[in-house]
């Protein structure tokens, strides 16, 4: 799904030379204009798996939890903290190793749950993954992860204040529209959810590269939800997100990468600019924060054909370079 399925507009991460400061990647989720990360191929970072690799995987770089109405972005820093995982005892094996091209921000990537690392690391579930020392990554950094199920625990006033939080003013008619929804399945979550699901899939959605109109409006998401109905990963994941909070439901966006380029041969995942994405996760009573992405409930058939074609190609490409690497060792 992640050859077909919607990245961002414009790239989260850069992946800069040693030698640049300028470039980084924006610790926000903003509706922008389209740009060129859809061709863009350079690498983010390299995965080696010392068990069976899943191809649906989710990277996760930011928790994003405030939204002004246009852009949405991470807590501020004193409203979360950062607990030192356990280090990985030389009898135990990481889950998998990740080779980090420097970003210059302080964010790591990666799965559900880290609970041990190699080298040291800090880690918090309100916002993400960071070097001991909190610093920005300007080298190129190897770090090894030990995953497992998040323990629940129930979710705090706080946390629930700041991810039902919505602007005052902007998008009346989703706001309307989703407590109606909400009423009509007798507020049960999991039922506004699958409704949504339904709307995206049998209405005429698409992910295309062209959305037509792209300045900053408070109604933006009025106009793509009821009228344009075509957007990138940003649009779905910000409209659902908005739709949960406004219903009372705490819905938070998470943005990082999603999938990658397995290569068989040498027994590692590449993971580009271009697999950058968002989804969103919402607050469960009893199961704790869950995943969606609204980009998969999409038609297939409503997805712009030339990124059909694009990852079409690739596909070709990487089987190219496999069938030759396998020649060679023949």
């Amino acid at each position: 799904l992640f050859y077909i399925f919607p990245r961002f507009s414009q790239p989260l991460w850069r992946v800069p030379a040693i030698s640049q400061t300028k470039i980084g990647f924006n610790e926000e989720m903003t509706m922008g204009n389209v740009s060129e990360v859809f061709n863009d191929d350079s690498m983010v970072m390299r995965v080696t798996f010392n068990g069976k690799f899943k191809p649906t995987l989710y990277w996760r770089g930011l928790v994003l939890s405030h939204f002004n109405g246009w852009s949405w972005k991470p807590a501020s820093s004193n409203e979360y903290q950062f607990q030192q995982l356990k280090a990985i005892d030389t009898e135990k094996i990481a889950n998998y190793e990740i080779m980090l091209e420097p970003h210059q921000k302080k964010w790591l990537f990666y799965q559900d749950n880290p609970i041990a690392a190699k080298p040291n690391l800090l880690f918090s579930p309100q916002a993400g993954l960071v070097q001991s020392t909190n610093a920005p990554l300007y080298y190129r950094l190897s770090y090894s992860l030990i995953d497992n199920i998040p323990t629940y625990h129930p979710i705090t006033l706080k946390e629930r204040q700041q991810n039902t939080a919505l602007p005052s003013h902007g998008n009346p008619r989703l706001r309307k529209w989703a407590k109606q929804q909400f009423a009509a399945v007798n507020n049960n979550p999991e039922a506004l959810i699958a409704l949504i699901a339904r709307r995206i899939n049998h209405e005429p959605y698409w992910y295309s590269l062209k959305i037509g109109n792209k300045g900053i409006s408070p109604n933006a998401m009025d106009r793509f939800w009821f009228e344009t109905k075509r957007g990138y990963c940003e649009y779905y994941t910000g409209a659902v997100t908005i739709i949960l909070r406004e219903a009372g439901i705490p819905a938070r966006v998470v943005v990082g990468y999603h999938g990658g380029k397995w290569n068989p041969v040498a027994g590692y995942l590449t993971v580009q600019q271009n697999d950058a994405h968002a989804w969103l996760e919402y607050w469960k009573e009893g199961g704790g924060w869950q995943h969606v992405d609204p980009v998969t409930f999409i038609d297939r058939q409503r997805i712009d054909p030339t990124i059909h074609q694009k990852r079409a190609d690739e596909e070709t490409k990487q089987l190219a370079i496999f069938e030759k690497l396998r020649g060679n060792r023949g």
